[in-house]
């Protein structure tokens, strides 16, 4: 089944807002301007008590609960020649989210580019780790499927968190019909 862009936009969005309740416990933040997140910086948040900046990009992966496979994207969109997020990626750190399973990891960018160049993609090219290409509205964009397990270890600093709290909390505020939207464009 193609992925549907403007499916995969409203999940992506469903996701920000758990995201961004999950991380204003540590963080303040701001919604970054369009043209920035064209970059891969998707939010500016800034340390409580430190006052330090970081750049984070989010990724929300649907399938990897049933695959068990992050996809790694080196080719956003195959007939215009955009590379994937792996490459343009100009955040400080990543945060791969699985909504399914309401965890994610803040990963660094830098190793994870790393991990890729030295790592993930000759093994693609050895045919150990399956390249493929995911049909959207006429085009495909292809990345390496890289098992969890070695994604979100050796060397990538990784640091695991559940949003099952927030997750609760938030259909605890539905129930009781008191919607407090997180949603990003209101900040």
């Amino acid at each position: 089944m193609p992925y549907d862009f403007e499916t995969q936009l409203k999940l992506a969005k469903e996701a920000e807002i758990v995201l961004d309740r999950f991380f204003t416990s540590f963080f303040e933040w701001e919604h970054t301007p369009l043209v920035v997140d064209k970059i891969g910086i998707d939010r500016y948040f800034i340390g409580k008590g430190t006052g330090l900046h970081y750049g984070f990009e989010y990724k929300a992966d649907t399938r990897a609960t049933s695959s068990k496979n992050a996809f790694v994207e080196y080719v956003s969109n195959d007939k215009t020649g955009k590379r994937g997020w792996i490459y343009t990626c100009l955040s400080n750190y990543l945060v791969y989210y699985l909504p399914l399973d309401m965890r994610g990891w803040i990963m660094d960018t830098l190793t994870l580019k790393n991990r890729y160049k030295f790592e993930w993609a000759p093994k693609a090219e050895a045919k150990e780790y399956l390249v493929k290409g995911i049909p959207n509205n006429g085009y495909k964009s292809w990345g390496v499927c890289v098992p969890l397990s070695d994604f979100t270890s050796r060397g990538v600093w990784g640091h695991e968190f559940s949003t099952a709290e927030v997750v609760a909390e938030m259909d605890k505020e539905m129930k009781n019909g008191r919607s407090e939207s997180t949603d990003s464009t209101t900040k």
